[in-house]
């Protein structure tokens, strides 16, 4: 019952059943089986058998079904989990590619808490590449909710997918090559800020912090080669900016942009309508009210000064209160 892809065969099992019962109650009645003088012959009793019996015939075979699915479906995992440990014994040669290769092997095979877990000491000796791990992490908040079919013990969890993203801030300034122009960031956040399923709060947090990050670490000559606002983060950010429910990660991402707005006016009143620059503004005023964390303001401040904003100062911007954080 809880699995939700059974549901449909508990559906056939109910539609198979009622017309059975429904028949047979039907002959029953029009048999005078439940008239109080007389009895019903052989003949009746047979017939009237007959439809209970293929009835729950029919019960028997579908609740099997569904047995022996449930089984295989934990068979499957438990033989998924043995490649794993197979896997992990095979670690000792830790070079990148084969890392890579482990960790990428892992997450077809429904294992990414545990692929997250070996990546943390894994990034921190430099046993595997950045492009990986973003992808790891990424595979990681984009599968979040979506395994319902799998059993509880292989569910990501909310702690799994926060792990995950307090990995990417850590290493926020590492991701970003200057000499190659490159960056390093997981798929699904290039092109969009929401994903199908809720991320915790936290989670959305360590993101927002990562794009702050490399923002500074990869300077405006990385991100604006051409004096232009960089088209990755500043769509995402917008996104998140707009449709985003949760109003302090929202003002959070209002902060950065309105960093941003202040060193490419002009583009920013190009590429935004007045409205929509407004409510940006606004929310990015309202940071201290919804005790947005004072490491967005400071990023703010920062991306005004090095960039060379008109209205930069050494601290936090201007316009923008400064309020307790949240961490």
């Amino acid at each position: 019952m809880r699995r939700s892809n059974n549901w449909p065969y508990l559906a056939l099992l109910v539609c198979i059943i009622l017309p059975l019962l429904w028949i047979a109650f039907s002959l029953a009645i029009r048999s005078g089986m439940f008239r109080l003088s007389g009895a019903p012959n052989s003949d009746q009793l047979k017939l009237f058998l007959a439809f209970i019996g293929g009835a729950f015939a029919t019960a028997a075979t579908v609740v099997a079904a569904l047995f022996t699915r449930e089984h295989n479906e934990r068979e499957r995992q438990r033989l998924r989990l043995e490649t794993v440990i197979k896997i992990l014994d095979s670690l000792p040669t830790e070079t990148q590619p084969r890392m890579a290769g482990l960790l990428s092997t892992m997450v077809p095979l429904g294992q990414q808490r545990i692929a997250i877990r070996v990546l943390e000491p894994a990034w921190e000796r430099g046993d595997v590449d950045h492009g990986t791990a973003t992808w790891l992490i990424g595979q990681v908040l984009t599968s979040y909710g979506t395994h319902a079919e799998q059993v509880d013990g292989d569910r990501l969890d909310e702690a799994a997918i926060v792990e995950a993203t307090l990995l990417l801030a850590k290493h926020a300034d590492q991701l970003t090559d200057v000499a190659t122009g490159a960056f390093y960031f997981p798929g699904h956040f290039l092109r969009h800020w929401r994903t199908e399923s809720k991320l915790p709060r936290k989670a959305k947090d360590n993101l927002l912090r990562a794009i702050g990050r490399m923002l500074l670490s990869g300077g405006k000559g990385l991100w604006s080669p051409q004096g232009d606002p960089p088209e990755w983060p500043t769509v995402v950010l917008v996104e998140c900016a707009q449709k985003e429910p949760d109003p302090v990660i929202r003002s959070s991402a209002a902060v950065l942009l309105a960093a941003l707005n202040e060193c490419f006016p002009n583009q920013f009143k190009k590429h935004l309508t007045r409205h929509r620059l407004e409510s940006i503004l606004n929310d990015a005023t309202k940071a201290a009210e919804r005790s947005v964390d004072k490491e967005y303001l400071s990023l703010a401040g920062r991306i005004r000064k090095d960039w060379g904003s008109p209205t930069a100062t050494s601290g936090d911007s201007p316009g923008l209160a400064t309020g307790p954080g949240n961490r």
